[in-house]
Formats: structure tokens, sequence, C-alpha cells
């Protein structure tokens, strides 16, 4: 892991204490970053956006319940019902 992050934006995240530092020249975080990378270094890249979750069909879902044995047929007659639990 390196001392620096990228961050959306231009930016990076210091390791050691979690500081987002923008890229801003007069900014005194940002000049040692700039050092630290004139020193060859480099920081870790962004980290990949999360997974896009599938939409999941309720009734679908309940009936994979039951056959896993996780969820009784007849909770979910009651709920399709409009009876709760």
């Amino acid at each position: 892991m390196a001392e620096y992050q990228e961050v959306d934006g231009g930016g990076v995240r210091r390791a050691c204490d979690g500081a987002n530092i923008p890229p801003d020249a007069g900014n005194s975080d940002w000049q040692e970053y700039q050092r630290w990378l004139a020193a060859g270094n480099a920081p870790d890249p962004r980290p990949a956006p999360p997974a896009e979750v599938p939409a999941v069909d309720p009734s679908k879902l309940a009936d994979e319940l039951v056959a896993a044995g996780t969820l009784t047929q007849e909770a979910v007659d009651r709920a399709r019902a409009g009876g709760g639990r």
C-alpha cells in the first residue's frame, strides 16, 4: 500500500491519516505529495466502483427462499395476501 491513493477529482487521500488532499498548488500537503511523486513514488489507483447489483424480482426471490428452506410458503402466501407477519 502506497502512502497516497488517487481519489475522484484529481486529488489524493493520504494513507496515514485519511486526509483528502485537493490538487491545489498552494496547499502544503499537495506540495509534499508532489515532492513524493518526484522522488519516484506512485499512488495507489482509485478504488474500482462498486459492482452494479442486478434488480431482484420479489416474487422470484420469495420462491427461491421457500425452495432453500429459508422461508415458509405460508409466510409468503400471507405476505402476498397483505397479512404481514
